[in-house]
């Protein structure tokens, strides 16, 4: 028998009571029908629980949600991390990534002056002419360089050797030492890489100018690698057909480790050369343009030229940041400035606390964030200095920063730097840039914090006060009409020691933030980098376009956020404090907010599943 069927049975016990209990209904009339306030039986035909659903509450429902849609503001859009299988992808796999990262690439027409106007400083057309005249890498009788004539059986091996030749010779020509600079045949020789986990992956670029400077250090263990290199050449024979595609990934992948491995790069020139023609590919922040093929013999000039400008003793030149500089000892570096302006435009020199920064980007086309931690000159105090290229149509940081001076839980700015430069200005575009081509402007700040991620907490009290304080302080820039959006193991840092309440965890990170009043023409074209693990689960499945008329970001979902912060950390560490995670079990690379989800208390995964109910119930 279904117990809604009948009434349970009124222990005797509790029946002279009954009969004098009188008790009210929910319409208010009286219910004196005897026996304790009992819950009403039900009337389906099983004790199954179903939920009841009202038709006028969910029209209500409905016309509340299509006013809320009609009247919220926009989001800013999403672009999950490229998905996949390693956090050291191997080649093929890689390629695929950096196709999808880089996007629509800049194809420069014949007629663009791009390649022809570069380095004109370092090499006038007098000095050339003398070296064409002088050099035997080229016969000036027949207007050619000392490389082997195009036929269908020319093998690349054969370029080697003659085109080392050559370089070391123009090197050699203008500069008369050729210590700092050094063209060497690296087509058999494994480079390794550096990648987010450790990695055994190389690459073995055709030839690698060597080079010797206080930017460029001996890599661990090898005479020569990506920490010491000033550009890389890569060597094709008109024959193999290669397209422009595969010729651009090839030398992506060579330009992305020279990107890590060399931290104040800017940006990367690199070459593929033939035995007729070159063609000049040029990678920064907003992603990569490269010229029409140019005949290498007849541009003599022009190639010359490039290649003292992409191996240039000036490392300026290079796309190096000479504000930062080290100091080299038996070839590596033990030490280091960064020199920086204040709000009074007055330059501070800080000392490096570290030589290398406490985070990198791992991208070409990207925000390029660079974190350096340094010495206060005046107190010691260690501070941070974020570097960042911010989308020009963004808002910079330093407006949210002011925004949240003196506000507990939000780590304070100490200074800003202007007019760091932007990539628009390494183009050389002859006129408007092209459409597809997003400006980034570089910018640096300095903090007032460490920049310890809570994942180096001591106790479970630190760490519990540090997100506690961190939370609040994201309510009060909610109360500023100011969202974070990018809520993330990094961006949750710790105090300084002994910090009191509300100081002893910082939100960090808000270069990606946007103004809750914003309307859709305010917001920036460029979309938002998201880290998939932290996600919320509205937010992942809007970012896959799964909803059709999704909610914009809002607190909630920096709110669910913060929640797989600390999941990450209750799950990754054991109880010495050791993290026990593994690239293999857990990534930033993957979609794991679900898997990480059904890790948390059940209860806590029941709410949100409840929330996600209610909100596509508003939806439909």
């Amino acid at each position: 028998m279904s117990v809604c069927e009948k009434d349970p049975p009124v222990p005797a016990d509790v029946s002279e009571y009954a009969e004098k209990q009188t008790t009210t209904r929910l319409d208010g009339s009286l219910d004196n029908t005897g026996g304790p306030p009992r819950t009403p039986t039900q009337t389906c035909a099983t004790a199954t629980v179903t939920l009841c659903k009202d038709v006028d509450t969910n029209l209500r429902l409905q016309k509340a949600a299509k006013i809320l849609l009609k009247n919220q503001k926009p989001s800013t859009a999403r672009a999950p991390d490229v998905a996949t299988t390693r956090l050291d992808p191997q080649v093929e796999e890689a390629k695929k990534v950096l196709e999808k990262e880089l996007g629509k690439c800049i194809e420069l027409p014949e007629s663009n002056t791009f390649a022809s106007s570069l380095y004109h400083h370092l090499a006038p057309d007098e000095e050339i002419e003398h070296f064409l005249a002088g050099t035997d890498v080229y016969n000036s009788a027949e207007h050619r360089w000392a490389l082997p004539k195009s036929h269908e059986g020319l093998k690349e091996e054969r370029m080697y050797k003659p085109l080392v030749k050559l370089l070391n010779a123009i090197f050699q020509w203008f500069w008369h030492e050729t210590n700092l600079r050094k063209a060497v045949d690296t087509h058999s020789t494994q480079l390794p890489h550096k990648e987010f986990a450790d990695t055994n992956n190389y690459s073995r670029p055709d030839i690698t100018i060597k080079a010797k400077g206080p930017s460029f250090q001996l890599p661990q263990d090898k005479t020569i690698g990506y920490s010491n290199m000033a550009t890389c050449f890569e060597v094709k024979v008109t024959n193999q057909g290669w397209s422009v595609v595969k010729e651009l990934l090839q030398l992506a992948g060579y330009a992305r480790q020279i990107f890590i491995q060399q931290p104040n790069r800017r940006f990367v020139r690199a070459l593929i050369i033939t035995e007729e023609n070159f063609r000049l590919f040029h990678f920064d922040r907003s992603g990569v343009q490269y010229t029409q093929t140019i005949n290498i013999h007849e541009e003599a000039h022009t190639f010359v030229r490039l290649v003292l400008g992409l191996s240039s003793l000036v490392e300026s030149d290079l796309g190096l940041d000479t504000s930062i500089k080290w100091e080299i000892q038996d070839g590596r570096k033990i030490g280091g400035t960064l020199t920086t302006r204040n709000g009074n435009n007055a330059e501070v020199e800080y000392r490096l606390a570290e030589v290398d920064p406490v985070s990198s980007s791992y991208k070409i086309r990207d925000r390029g964030v660079i974190c350096w931690r340094v010495i206060d000159p005046k107190s010691g105090d260690i501070m941070l200095v974020k570097e960042i290229w911010r989308a020009e149509d963004r808002l910079s940081e330093d407006f949210y920063l002011e925004m949240a001076k003196g506000v507990p839980g939000v780590v304070q700015m100490i200074s800003f730097e202007y007019n760091r430069g932007d990539t628009k200005q390494f183009r050389g575009f002859d006129g408007p840039p092209p459409s597809d081509f997003r400006n980034r402007v570089a910018v640096r700040i300095v903090l007032d914090t460490e920049g310890k991620s809570i994942e180096h907490f001591k106790s479970p009290k630190e760490l519990l006060c540090a997100l506690r304080d961190a939370i609040d302080g994201h309510r009060e820039l909610s109360l500023k009409n100011a969202l974070h959006g990018r809520i993330t193991l990094a961006n949750v840092v710790l105090g300084k020691p002994d910090a009191p309440p509300g100081y002893r965890g910082l939100l960090m990170g808000l270069d990606m933030a946007v103004l809750n009043k914003m309307d859709a023409s305010n917001l920036s074209a460029e979309p938002m980098a998201i880290t998939e693990i932290y996600q919320s689960i509205a937010e992942i499945r809007r970012v896959h376009g799964i909803h059709q008329n999704p909610l914009a970001h809002s607190y909630l979902d920096d709110l669910e956020s913060f929640v797989y912060v600390l999941t990450r950390i209750m799950y990754g560490y054991d109880q010495t404090l050791l993290c026990q995670l593994t690239g293999q079990i857990l990534t930033d690379n993957f979609s794991c907010s679900m898997l990480i989800a059904v890790a948390i208390v059940q209860d806590l995964f029941q709410l949100i599943l409840h929330s996600y109910k209610l909100h596509q119930l508003m939806l439909t």
